[in-house]
């Protein structure tokens, strides 16, 4: 069914009073608040703000505070914000007069403080309820960073493979010529320069290049078989910690999430 302004502002009401009765978890409210987003005929995307409770559109940078299209010819009640018709006196839910000042919060039944007539106990969000930004900007958890490891960059996983495999090498190969270690495995060439340090060193290059072209190898073929599950999962979702959220327009949003480049992976929020 299609969202209306009014169904939007009874909904955003009744899911504020069940997470502050304890009633849903946090995660629950955020997930239920994210679907609270409607577009109207111009396009523009409209949300409500916690602790306003005013109405605000996405101008294509920020969010600017307005009247949605459904509001224009309509008086809100100060009391309970229903939609009434401009000439009502009285409110159609709650019975509220018209010009006549709240005095009790219709949330939580409170006194409400002067000049603004604002709630205290309302008006100061839980613990944890990100602003209205970062509502509308979060793609994920506030509470942690998500990555979302799309692929491995080939050249990046050969290289980092075959520098391992040169250091790998060149100790094991410094060992075997010292050492005379793992004779039976090499050509009688080699093994009569074991014992000697020419033959360590010899050895030693010699392990550190066929080592970085061995595991360099293995590291590219790994990284090409993890692409390709990678786009067929989706890619790995990695946790990171907290992270602020992405802006929505910006170029990180265009592109799906801020790219981070580590250890040749190519990460995407």
């Amino acid at each position: 069914m299609e969202m209306t302004f009014q169904g939007v502002q009874e909904s955003f009401e009744s899911l504020k009073k069940r997470f502050q009765s304890g009633e849903i978890s946090k995660q629950s409210f955020i997930e239920e608040i994210k679907k609270l987003r409607l577009k109207d005929e111009k396009g523009r995307f409209w949300t409500i703000g916690f602790q306003t409770g005013k109405w605000y559109y996405f101008d294509g940078k920020d969010w600017i505070a307005g009247d949605p299209p459904s509001q224009k010819d309509k008086m809100i009640c100060v009391f309970c914000g229903f939609e009434n018709d401009l000439e009502t006196e009285v409110c159609a839910r709650c019975g509220g007069t018209r010009g006549e000042e709240p005095t009790i919060c219709p949330t939580c039944g409170g006194p409400l403080t002067k000049p603004f007539q604002t709630c205290p106990r309302c008006n100061q969000e839980p613990e944890g309820v990100p602003s209205l930004k970062s509502i509308k900007l979060m793609k994920e958890d506030p509470e942690e960073g998500l990555f979302i490891a799309k692929s491995i960059r080939l050249g990046s996983a050969f290289l980092n493979g075959g520098l391992f495999g040169t250091v790998l090498g060149i100790f094991l190969g410094a060992f075997a010529g010292a050492t005379g270690s793992f004779s039976d495995f090499l050509p009688s060439g080699l093994a009569e320069q074991q014992g000697k340090l020419l033959g360590a060193v010899f050895l030693g290059l010699l392990g550190g290049a066929a080592g970085f072209v061995f595991l360099g190898a293995v590291s590219f073929l790994a990284a090409a078989v993890l692409n390709f599950v990678f786009s067929v999962t989706g890619g790995l979702k990695i946790k990171t910690g907290r992270r602020p959220p992405v802006p929505e327009g910006s170029q990180e949003e265009k592109t799906g999430g801020s790219a981070v480049e580590a250890l040749g992976f190519n990460l995407r929020d």
